[in-house]
């Protein structure tokens, strides 16, 4: 017998969010309307929702113009600056197929994203999304109006890490046992002036950079000099796997 793994259409809808079937998952497909505070529910009609993958969608507001034409709306929210995950969630955007997350699209102007302690696939500390392997953090998402980024454990920071266009972050502080911020690492961070990190750790020219403009043809400008590098001696404290 043969059931499916996605449905090319909605499964239900409420006030404020648009569900569907997703590689066999309830999935929060859009958001609808939205508070400073969003919290993504548990389930609907009775079923689990286990995937929050929304993406950015125009919803007939059911409204026309004076032209008789219909008024739609985004379903981006620029209001909402904190994000609540429960322990039912298991896959969070599309990483999963390489593409790109849309979480930060739909909310530009997040600041925080918390986690449900009890959630086995998921952690967040100071407004960044994690998955665990092992004894090490992979990030997932960075809200993007984070101002203060402190790193739970990770072996390296590389442009895999997705610490770029924060406009409003202004110091990051590694975590003990980073040991490398490879070249081009951190994009386009205009606010940043200060790196926290380890005494041991290796910082590539051009790990802080930003894209030129026109004149020089785009060229990556090196940003180094533009930012504070305080080390720290690793603590038991610094070091501890999580």
């Amino acid at each position: 017998n043969y059931f499916p793994t996605d449905l090319s259409c909605y499964l239900w809808e409420d006030d404020n969010f648009i569900y569907n079937y997703n590689r066999g998952s309830i999935n929060i497909y859009a958001i609808k309307n939205a508070a400073e505070q969003v919290v993504v529910p548990f389930s609907v009609n009775g079923y689990k929702v286990t995937k929050f993958k929304p993406i950015v969608l125009w919803i007939n507001t059911g409204e026309v113009d004076g032209y008789g034409s219909p008024i739609y709306k985004s379903t981006t929210f620029e209001n909402v600056v904190d994000l609540y995950i429960g322990k039912n969630i298991t896959s969070i955007g599309s990483f999963e197929d390489n593409e790109s997350i849309e979480i930060t699209s739909v909310f530009p102007n997040l600041k925080n994203i918390y986690v449900d302690p009890e959630n086995t696939e998921f952690t967040s500390s100071t407004g960044v999304l994690y998955t665990k392997e092992d004894n090490f953090y992979t990030i997932r998402v960075i809200a993007p109006k984070v101002e203060r980024i402190e790193l739970l454990p990770m072996e390296m920071i590389d442009k895999d890490c997705m610490i770029e266009s924060l406009s409003e972050l202004q110091v990051l502080v590694l975590n003990g046992f980073t040991t490398y911020i490879g070249t081009m690492s951190i994009f386009n961070c205009p606010k940043l002036y200060e790196i926290h990190i380890p005494e041991d750790c290796w910082v590539e020219d051009m790990a802080v950079y930003k894209n030129g403009d026109e004149s020089n043809d785009w060229m990556p400008i090196d940003c180094n000099n533009t930012v504070n590098f305080v080390t720290f001696i690793p603590t038991s404290v610094d070091q501890i796997k999580y």
